[in-house]
């Protein structure tokens, strides 16, 4: 416990001058719960988690990587890549900006009773990042995805996630 709070104290003191500039980095990610039925099978309930790094190449205009980690209750679970963008496009007061994201990646499907299968994902989200602090973002997105797996269809679903985002902006940067 004190090394999360440590952990905490050290990322709130970090001296930010504004969250999404160019240079500055952000990381983080999100964890989503939905349920959805694939073309061809039953429904089935998923818990993803999802870790991202990303890179301001503009004010407001993010490119990154993202990692997925999903798992189907007795089922199967599976793990994917994807590169992203985000755009930060409209301020929600002192402390919020609204954005949306799309990304598009590759991945496994581990199959139930084993073996592996090809995965490709898309999804565009969009939702509120709010500023807790001057560098610690909460996120709120509800997002549409689509998991296509070899041989097995491909399964569409609306999720809600909810993440943080670390915000690191490049050094002497005023």
């Amino acid at each position: 416990m004190k090394k999360i709070i440590l952990f905490v104290s050290i990322i709130v003191s970090v001296k930010s001058y504004s969250q999404t500039e160019k240079g500055s980095w952000l990381l983080g990610g999100s964890a989503s719960y939905s349920s959805s039925k694939p073309t061809y099978g039953v429904a089935e309930n998923y818990l993803s988690i999802t870790p991202a790094i990303g890179y301001f190449i503009k004010k407001d205009l993010a490119v990154g990587a993202l990692a997925t980690l999903q798992n189907v209750p007795n089922s199967s679970t599976a793990t994917s890549f994807s590169p992203f963008i985000r755009y930060y496009f409209l301020p929600m007061g002192s402390n919020a900006k609204l954005f949306a994201n799309a990304s598009y990646g590759w991945g496994n499907y581990n199959l139930y009773g084993g073996g592996y299968t090809g995965l490709s994902t898309w999804a565009i989200s969009a939702g509120p990042s709010i500023f807790l602090t001057k560098n610690i973002a909460l996120e709120l997105t509800l997002s549409y995805a689509a998991d296509a797996i070899t041989y097995y269809g491909t399964t569409r679903t609306i999720r809600f996630n909810i993440g943080f985002q670390i915000h690191f902006n490049k050094k002497g940067k005023k």
